[in-house]
C-alpha cells in the first residue's frame, strides 16, 4: 500500500512524522485519511489520546465496547503484550498501558491504515521502544504512522521518517539516511557553563553546581576533550531544520 500526500509518500511499513507544536502533524494524518487512498481503503484508524471517557472500564471492557468478539479482544491485548492489565481498569493504569490499551483497541478490526497521533509522547525512551517492537511487527503488512516531537522518536526501529518544520518543505526519507546526515558529528562534553548558541546546534543534557554537559552537532569536534555519541533522530531533526 502507498500513501501520497503534498509530494510525501508513506508505503507499507513503519513511519514516523516528527515535527515540534504546531508543524502540522496532525493536519498531515487527516490528509492522509483524506487522501485517495485512504478514502478507497474502509480499514482506517486513527488514534490520540483521548481516553477520560473510559476511565472506570477495565481494559477488556475498553475493547469489548466496539463490539468485537471476546476472543478478538483477547487477541489484540496479546498482540500488545497487556494480557495481564485486562482485568485493570484504564484510570489506574500506568502511562505505557494506557498507550498499549490504545493501540489495541486500534488493532480490533485489523486497519490497514493505523496513525497514531502523539500516542507515544507522555512515555520514556525504553518504553517507546517497548511498544515499537510491537508497532514494527504490526507494520509488516500495513501502514502504521507515528507522529510525535522529534525528542520523543521510536530510535532504530522505524522504516521511513517525515520531517515537518514551519518554515522548511516537509520531506520523507529512509531513516538510515537521516541517521548518515548526522554520523559523526554528535559529540558530548562538561563545561562550565553552556557554549554561546549563535552559528551552534547545542543542547543542555543534564548541569550540576559546577558543569552542564553539552550535547553538540557540528561538522568538527568542538575543542577540548569529548566524546562521539551515536546519533539520534532528534539530532538528525536539528541538522535538517537548520540547513
Amino acid at each position: 500500500m502507498m500513501i501520497e500526500v503534498n509530494g510525501l509518500q508513506f508505503e507499507t511499513g513503519f513511519n514516523a512524522v516528527l515535527g515540534p507544536r504546531g508543524a502540522g502533524k496532525t493536519r498531515l494524518l487527516k490528509q492522509i485519511i483524506e487522501s485517495d487512498a485512504g478514502i478507497a481503503s474502509d480499514e482506517v484508524c486513527y488514534v490520540s489520546q483521548e481516553l477520560e471517557a473510559f476511565e472506570s472500564y477495565t481494559v477488556l471492557d475498553y475493547l469489548l465496547e466496539t463490539g468485537v468478539t471476546p476472543d478478538l479482544a483477547l487477541e489484540a491485548l496479546r498482540r500488545m503484550r497487556l494480557t495481564a492489565h485486562a482485568e485493570r481498569r484504564i484510570g489506574t493504569l500506568p502511562k505505557l498501558a494506557k498507550a498499549q490499551a490504545l493501540v489495541a483497541r486500534a488493532l480490533l478490526h485489523d486497519p490497514k491504515l493505523l496513525l497514531l497521533d502523539e500516542v507515544l509522547e507522555d512515555l520514556s525512551e525504553s518504553e517507546r521502544l517497548f511498544i515499537g517492537y510491537s508497532l514494527r511487527e504490526i507494520a509488516k503488512d500495513r501502514v502504521v504512522v507515528v507522529a510525535g516531537a522529534p525528542d520523543h522518536a521510536v530510535e532504530g526501529l522505524t522504516d521511513k521518517v517525515c520531517l515537518l518544520h514551519p518554515e522548511k518543505q516537509a520531506v520523507v526519507v529512509d531513516t538510515n539516511t537521516a541517521y548518515e546526515w548526522v554520523e559523526g558529528k554528535v559529540f558530548v562534553y562538561l563545561t562550565e557553563q553552556m557554549p554561546a548558541e549563535t552559528g551552534r546546534l547545542v543542547l543542555e543534557q543534564q548541569r550540576d553546581e559546577t558543569h552542564v554537559c553539552v550535547r553538540e552537532i557540528a561538522q568538527a569536534a568542538p575543542e577540548g576533550e569529548v566524546s562521539h555519541v551515536s546519533p539520534t533522530l532528534h539530532d538528525a531533526y536539528l541538522w535538517w531544520a537548520v540547513q
